[in-house]
């Protein structure tokens, strides 16, 4: 529980006034609690000795008051708290993903991104609330359970030790069970997330089904991983349920010793019923507590699943970005470059240098590696042999991240584009977008304002509002509009029609004495118009 707390911390620390004011008031929320057992204690007493009616509305009014203040301060707590979680989950949230973005792309490999997602989501909030349990209901707790033993002791020390056998049998259970408890709940976790995973490919791949006619085969992707998921979930529910039991069980042991002791003590008139009834309302007070914590118990190991899965990410070797920043980038050159995925080797002693003012185009069969090979001069790789240098200084020196922003733009083959406004798919960069200059960008590219205007919000750009040509030019005006001295293109014209391409070439031509141009391509257009062509084999 220490290292799920101490994970947390980071995130709590920065809202400690917060904090502060949800502590007070979970602190007088549980005050609030005590006063009733005390008014009713008294007031049963009250009845029993027949004093004077009037009497009875100052209990009501005590009443009333203790009612509305706890209802008040009940609100106060969950306003804050239903807040504080959801900034908090959204920072951590933010924290991890940032940290799986910066994972070198051969680190990561090829990963479910719709059950890192799922998985992210579930254990970050899981995480939050039990911190935030711990902050509320564990503070109101140790109130609960401390000072009804204190006023139990001080009233009769033989129902104080029932409440001490109590909490020997709840960590006794809780020490047999906690192992079988996180295990069970890991698989669950594990397989809910792969389930949920393949019912987020039933609705990704929708096109790719219906094309095909395989819905009824499809849909039966799903049925290994429910009935996995079923087999954990029942396994664990077979724990819980037992672990339950033996809980409900302890406090019905715990109740009759109550009432054995208690009812003993009533009937020989060494008690009176008032003060039973407190007893019995602060003893239920106090089992309710050791039950919150023998549950507590249970949720740790659920909690440490979660925290657990979260640490996994921390074990990806994260991306090593250097500090020198590129000014303006002259000269890119590739030293006996050596790279392999695991057996299968993509490049052998490979050299090249690419300078301003040239275009240069990169040619090959498929699989050779050229789509690798402009992974590597942008920095994705970098688990490779041999030097990749910038103006003369190797590419792990440098700022990576500030060079692919400021200096360097890439056309995909298959163009990645937002489902938001067209300003905004151009301009990455900025908050508000300069509509007319992007305008102006884009007539260059599209026949007409009207056909700019046709796109002008993105709607689920690959299957939705756009055609291939239309991905393809925009992602060139991006490219284009950041004015970088580093223009890498994939396949840039695959689905432009002629006019198109014959734009495009133009265009590269006027541009590229003040950049370095480098176009993968299988178009022998392309190779003639560049001026180096490298063969890659």
């Amino acid at each position: 529980m220490i290292k799920i707390l101490k994970f947390c911390k980071r995130y709590f620390t920065g809202h400690i006034r917060e904090l502060c004011v949800f502590g007070f008031a979970v602190i007088m929320s549980g005050i609030f609690t005590f006063w009733v057992p005390v008014i009713t204690s008294h007031f049963i007493d009250f009845l029993v000795g027949g004093k004077e009616e009037s009497q009875l509305f100052e209990y009501c009014m005590m009443f009333s008051g203790v009612t509305i203040g706890g209802l008040v301060i009940g609100y106060i707590v969950n306003r804050i708290y239903v807040k504080l979680s959801a900034i908090i989950n959204q920072e951590m949230n933010k924290d991890i993903i940032r940290k799986a973005q910066q994972f070198g792309i051969s680190e990561l490999g090829e990963k479910d991104v719709s059950r890192i997602a799922q998985q992210i989501n579930s254990d970050t909030q899981t995480v939050t609330g039990f911190c935030f349990e711990i902050i509320q209901n564990g503070i109101t707790n140790i109130l609960k359970l401390i000072i009804p033993i204190i006023v139990i002791c001080l009233i009769n020390y033989m129902i104080m030790l029932i409440l001490v056998l109590l909490m020997v049998v709840y960590i006794i259970c809780y020490k047999i069970f906690r192992k079988q408890i996180y295990k069970s709940a890991y698989e669950l976790k594990e397989n809910q997330t792969y389930y949920f995973s393949k019912i987020h490919e039933q609705l990704q791949k929708i096109k790719f089904i219906q094309t095909h006619g395989i819905n009824d085969i499809f849909h039966k992707r799903m049925d290994t991983p429910f009935i996995e998921m079923l087999k954990t979930l029942l396994s664990l529910q077979r724990i819980q349920y037992i672990y339950s039991g033996l809980d409900t069980f302890t406090m019905s042991m715990g109740q009759i010793l109550l009432f054995l002791v208690g009812g003993t003590l009533v009937i020989h008139g060494r008690m009176t019923i008032g003060i039973f009834t407190l007893i019995s309302s602060y003893f239920s007070l106090s089992v309710n507590s050791i039950r919150y914590f023998f549950g507590i118990g249970k949720q740790i190991q659920n909690v440490k699943v979660s925290y657990e899965r979260l640490q996994v990410f921390a074990k990806y070797k994260e991306q090593k970005n250097g500090g020198f920043k590129v000014e303006t980038v002259n000269e890119i050159s590739l030293f006996n470059v050596k790279f392999a995925y695991g057996d299968r080797e993509i490049l052998n002693d490979f050299n090249a240098t690419f300078k301003m003012g040239t275009s240069y185009a990169i040619v090959g069969e498929n699989g050779s590696g050229k789509t690798t090979l402009i992974n590597m001069v942008i920095g994705l790789y970098d688990k490779y042999n041999g030097s990749i240098q910038y103006n003369g200084i190797d590419i792990k020196s440098i700022d990576i991240l500030d060079l692919r922003k400021n200096k360097i733009s890439v056309v995909e083959q298959d163009p990645e584009l937002l489902n938001d406004s067209i300003y905004t798919n151009i301009d990455l960069y900025s908050a508000e977008p300069d509509p007319i200059r992007i305008n102006t960008s884009m007539v260059e590219w599209f026949e007409t304002d009207e056909d700019i205007g046709k796109i002008n919000v993105i709607e689920n750009s690959v299957n939705g509002n756009l055609s291939g040509g239309e991905r393809q030019k925009i992602a060139l005006v991006r490219a284009l509009y950041k004015n970088p001295d580093v223009l890498i293109l994939d396949e840039p014209t695959s689905a432009i029609d002629k006019s198109g391409r014959d734009f495009f070439t133009k265009k590269i031509s006027e541009i590229k004495k003040n950049k370095i141009v480098i176009i993968v391509t299988h178009e022998p257009y392309i190779e003639n118009m560049c001026d180096v062509v490298i063969q890659i084999n």
